[in-house]
């Protein structure tokens, strides 16, 4: 879709695993632009994001799961994961995310 496609001076790492941080040079783009937080949104919750906000985790991110961002097969899969990880990361809504950035300006 046009609307939500890179634009010619944004980042594309393309990921061949579940977790972000193990198929692509993330990390290493991170700590060169001097990242600290990371905020993750997408599906599926249960698979991809929990590896990529552990992951985070373990390599000393300050990690927030943008929880109403990301989805699941299933309501069930999506709230067991988001309770599986939590201890992780941040737990933010979409609208909570906003604020901040907005806060931040």
């Amino acid at each position: 879709m046009a609307e939500i496609a890179p634009k010619a001076d944004e980042i594309v790492l393309p990921k061949t695993s579940s977790s972000v941080f193990n198929s692509t040079i993330l990390d290493y783009v991170l700590r060169n632009i001097g990242i600290e937080d990371v905020f993750v949104a997408g599906f599926l919750t249960d698979q991809c994001i929990d590896h990529a906000i552990k992951d985070g985790a373990d390599r000393g991110y300050y990690m927030t799961c943008v929880h109403d961002a990301c989805t699941a097969e299933s309501e069930t899969r999506h709230e067991a994961a988001l309770s599986c990880f939590k201890g992780y990361c941040w737990m933010l809504t979409t609208e909570d995310v906003l604020k901040l950035v907005a806060a931040s300006q």
